[in-house]
């Protein structure tokens, strides 16, 4: 999916498979599990219909998260969100997987403080660069 999405949108396969590993804690998170979304997607609708998002007991009282009928729609949502949105800015750095973490974070993807470097870290470790190419 990685790099069919890659294929598609343009964004770097190693960025959404690090992206995805992060956010799923490498699949065993219940966000995972129980909702298909892969990306930590959060909902922001006011008129929700039913089954279209959820919220878990560790998270804040206002943190609501988008459900999926199946992996591949959380993943070309995700792809559709930063070509569409904010984030379509980070396009023009291609491949540049370091460049693409960093203004993730500068875009305010996820507030983990070492958001960025955590998936560069993800990225070498597993060469998932090698899926850029």
């Amino acid at each position: 999916m990685a790099i069919e999405e890659s294929e598609r949108y343009n964004i770097p396969a190693s960025v959404k498979m690090a992206q995805g590993i992060l956010e799923t804690n490498a699949g065993a998170s219940q966000l995972a599990k129980k909702n298909n979304n892969h990306f930590g997607v959060k909902c922001f609708s006011r008129t929700c219909s039913k089954g279209h998002c959820s919220n878990f007991g560790d998270d804040s009282h206002k943190d609501f998260f988008r459900k999926y009928g199946n992996s591949w729609e959380s993943w070309r949502a995700h792809s559709k969100m930063i070509v569409s949105g904010k984030y379509k800015t980070l396009l023009k750095y291609g491949d540049d997987y370091e460049k693409w973490a960093k203004g993730l974070k500068k875009l305010g993807y996820a507030t983990a403080k070492h958001y960025d470097n955590t998936l560069i870290e993800l990225i070498e470790k597993y060469h998932l660069d090698e899926l850029d190419k």
